[in-house]
């Protein structure tokens, strides 16, 4: 008796693994509502599926922010979908981090701040797209660190800062262009992209201010920088 007892238990806690297991590998997003931000975050991302799609509203509220961790370490993303009139104001710290099969990604509109490490070891990361109106004020730190696969990127004209390192390590990137209102560039945002040929720089830095953000580049600041 004791014995088929035991078998019993036994299977019924096989069988509760398997349906935990079963439950988180479902695609699916899971919100949580925030007082501050006066919307849902997207706070976590079930099962590591090639595809997710973000909708303007969750119970009738705005979806304003990808939370903290929120898809890192999702080996087999491709794609993240994100409504036409997406709410999405907020992009958190390592929201992004080791997606290492996202290939490509448009940031909504609103999106006034991308925070430290976002995207960081988006190792084939190529294109970054911006709306021609976007909001973005705040690249934080580290954003695109280990983005090694990123070519070019058209800044908003809304951005005022870029955050330490933020491109660091962009081996392939070659040209962008610095917005006139960008009034903030911090310690080696470009450190360790050894193939940029261009930065065209629209907005007024005294000399020993680029020499901060380019790190090891100085050595070809006179090629590369161009007004």
């Amino acid at each position: 008796m004791k014995k088929k007892l035991s078998l019993i238990i036994s299977f019924l806690i096989i069988l509760f693994g398997f349906g935990v297991m079963i439950f988180y590998s479902i695609p699916r997003i899971r919100y949580m509502y925030d007082d501050d931000l006066n919307g849902y975050v997207v706070v976590s991302a079930y099962g590591n599926a090639k595809e997710y799609s973000i909708p303007s509203e969750y119970k009738d509220k705005d979806v304003v922010a990808i939370g903290e961790r929120a898809f890192r370490d999702h080996t087999k993303l491709k794609n993240i979908i994100f409504s036409d009139d997406s709410n999405i104001v907020l992009i958190k710290r390592i929201a992004f981090e080791n997606c290492k099969e996202l290939e490509e990604i448009t940031i909504p509109k609103k999106v006034e701040e991308i925070a430290l490490n976002a995207f960081l070891n988006c190792k084939k990361l190529k294109k970054i797209n911006f709306f021609d109106d976007s909001e973005l004020i705040h690249l934080g730190g580290s954003v695109f660190f280990g983005c090694e696969s990123l070519e070019d990127i058209i800044l908003p004209q809304k951005l005022k800062s870029i955050g330490s390192m933020c491109f660091y390590n962009n081996k392939n990137l070659k040209e962008i262009i610095i917005p006139q209102n960008v009034t903030n560039i911090y310690k080696d945002a470009f450190y360790g992209c050894d193939n940029l040929e261009s930065i065209y720089i629209q907005s007024n830095f005294k000399e020993e201010e680029i020499n901060n953000f380019l790190g090891n580049l100085q050595n070809k600041k006179e090629e590369i920088i161009k007004k």
